[in-house]
């Protein structure tokens, strides 16, 4: 009886070294498996905010390109205007002075109408899409650091369709119909985009 006591103590101390030791590896695993998901939430998110400027850019490439479109078909509406004004001067004959200084106008109003035109709008462009693009990434950034994590696809899809948002603004502004030549990403109701951007915030 007086071993068993001594032995059953080391028997006892034994156990609870290795129980320790478990726990402490368990606890050591469970920080590194929570740090590893939490820096694969973090980079997730940086990356759909770098999804959602890569929408927004593509998005202001077709704008352009769409604006650019119409600016070359009015400008060779413009050249084939002239070369009729020109077989017109032809048949005609003789022109007066001031005839020609008209003429010479409308050349020169011609050449530069789309060029001031592009100025113009590529200015509108730049200005309306970095305050957009500010807004936006102000939106993630805050949502982020005030310790908000939202469903991953949840707010991906709204980061997406937040990018877009820029985009269907301008058209509305600057043409009548803008459905007719809106991006395909971009065809969506802007005002149903306003109601679940509150909603997410």
């Amino acid at each position: 009886m007086s071993y068993n006591a001594p032995i059953s103590f080391i028997i006892f101390f034994l156990y609870y070294l290795l129980l320790s030791s478990s726990n402490v590896k368990a606890t050591k695993d469970l920080n590194e498996k929570t740090k590893e998901e939490q820096w694969l939430a973090d980079r997730n998110l940086f990356l759909d905010i770098d999804n959602a400027r890569s929408d927004t850019i593509d998005n202001i490439t077709d704008a352009f390109l769409s604006i650019t479109n119409r600016l070359v078909k009015a400008g060779r509406l413009m050249v084939e205007t002239k070369r009729r004004m020109i077989m017109f001067i032809d048949e005609v004959g003789e022109m007066s002075y001031d005839s020609k200084w008209a003429v010479l106008g409308w050349f020169a109003a011609m050449f530069l109408f789309p060029i001031i035109t592009a100025a113009i709008v590529a200015i509108i462009i730049a200005l309306f899409f970095q305050n957009e693009l500010i807004n936006l990434q102000i939106f993630l950034h805050t949502r982020w650091d005030v310790g908000d994590k939202p469903d991953i696809i949840t707010e991906c899809k709204a980061k997406q369709r937040l990018g877009n948002l820029a985009m269907q603004n301008l058209y509305h502004k600057m043409s009548r119909h803008p459905e007719r030549f809106l991006p395909k990403q971009a065809k969506r109701d802007p005002e149903a985009l306003v109601r679940e951007k509150i909603e997410l915030e």
